[in-house]
């Protein structure tokens, strides 16, 4: 069993992480592939830490998603954040 505050913790928590960080940053660079109804039109010089922070900005406030997919609600928060004009 491994104990809260063990180095294994500590280990999956980074994996996440970087899960997580490599997830955005594969959305942010296949944006402009989606068809137009997933499209999403991201600011020029955004980074994947500020996309992930605009993803918990959004998930703070709604708790009734967390059980979804992360791809499937980064990606609806990134098309309702920076849609295409």
């Amino acid at each position: 069993m491994i104990s809260q505050g063990s180095a294994a913790v500590g280990e999956l928590g980074q994996i996440r992480g970087g899960v997580c960080a490599g997830k955005v940053s594969a959305l942010l660079n296949v944006a402009d592939m989606f068809e137009p109804k997933f499209r999403f039109c991201k600011p020029e010089s955004v980074t994947v830490g500020q996309a992930i922070q605009v993803i918990l900005k959004r998930l703070e406030g709604n708790p009734e998603v967390w059980h979804q997919l992360f791809d499937t609600l980064a990606l609806a928060v990134f098309v309702d954040v920076w849609p295409c004009q």
